[in-house]
């Protein structure tokens, strides 16, 4: 990861190398809205909005709640998944084709529901971690984010989940 963490750095900083000053505040702004209320969490942001280990701690909280719902989401699925019988004879391309569709026909039947659960999972922990701010780092998180990123304290974060 740390390997991955370093490309992305040095091909962030080409970019940023390249942009005019104006270009990258704004560049800056998409990808913190881009990451929603969980960029509260970078150092740079936090420093910014002048959080409080405490506050830091509760979006923290907040976004591992989250992980653990999707993972467990993800986790029945897989299980869904494995409970269709596979081919018994790869090379068979009936069998394939069959199980293939099983998989594609299961996976559909679950998506729109799955992401409009996702969804409101987002949504909720967008509020409570927003409802985190205090009266003095809603502004600062308006001047980080973008003054359509959040409408304010303990109000629904906007840009990442549409309603």
């Amino acid at each position: 990861m740390p390997q991955l963490r370093r490309l992305q750095d040095g091909i962030a900083a080409r970019i940023l190398a390249a942009l005019s000053a104006s270009q990258t505040a704004r560049f800056r702004q998409i990808v913190l809205q881009a990451e929603g209320i969980w960029a509260a969490l970078i150092p740079e942001v936090t420093r910014e909005l002048g959080l409080s280990a405490a506050q830091k701690q509760k979006i923290r909280s907040m976004r591992a709640s989250v992980g653990k719902k999707m993972q467990a989401l993800q986790r029945m699925r897989q299980l869904e998944i494995e409970a269709i019988p596979a081919p018994r004879d790869s090379k068979n391309k009936a069998a394939v084709e069959s199980y293939r569709s099983s998989v594609i026909a299961l996976m559909n039947r679950n998506r729109g529901r799955d992401q409009k659960e996702v969804r409101a999972w987002g949504r909720g922990a967008m509020t409570s971690a927003s409802a985190v701010l205090t009266r003095t780092s809603a502004p600062r998180g308006i001047a980080c984010w973008g003054r359509n990123s959040i409408r304010g304290r303990g109000q629904e974060v906007h840009g990442r989940y549409p309603n």
